[in-house]
């Protein structure tokens, strides 16, 4: 109210008074959903992370805990939907999303999602590796796929009379 800011020119620029220290803290994954209709995995982190970092190597889904004896998967693609920021959207790839859905004791409902995610999965701004996740579920944030398949391509043999 009243205080006006002053402009300061480009060649007036004030320099920090060291020691400046960046950025040392290791980004923590908060949550996580999946949605299977869409193939959508959107992660949330407790700051801005760099979405050209992503790895999916770095992502495992686990169909229970402890993990022995139940389903599990580690994605090999996909694709980052969103810029930097704190929320990741990643779109499976499409063998992924296929295996995922083909597990019959994975990713079946929020009881059969759980997320390990590695240090090297993703970096924040600052190149900072996430913090390790050993299993985290998807409690509430989990969407079967309600999408009937469809065929995406066919053969008509007209010399057999075969439809592949």
């Amino acid at each position: 109210s009243g205080h006006m800011v002053m402009e300061i020119f480009e060649d007036d620029a004030l320099r920090v008074d060291p020691p400046y220290i960046g950025d040392m803290n290791n980004p923590e994954l908060l949550s996580f959903s999946l949605d299977l209709s869409d193939d959508i995995l959107s992660l949330t982190f407790s700051e801005t992370m760099n979405s050209s970092s992503y790895n999916a190597s770095g992502f495992t889904f686990y169909g229970g805990f402890p993990i022995e004896g139940f389903d599990s998967y580690t994605l090999t693609a996909g694709m980052v939907l969103t810029s930097n920021a704190p929320v990741v959207d990643i779109q499976l790839g499409f063998g992924d999303s296929n295996i995922i859905k083909n597990l019959t004791q994975l990713a079946v409902n929020e009881n059969t999602t759980f997320l390990s995610l590695e240090p090297f999965g993703i970096r924040d701004m600052a190149g900072n590796e996430v913090v390790n996740v050993t299993l985290q579920v998807a409690q509430g944030m989990f969407s079967e796929d309600l999408k009937p398949p469809s065929i995406l391509a066919f053969l008509v043999d007209m010399n057999t009379g075969q439809i592949t």
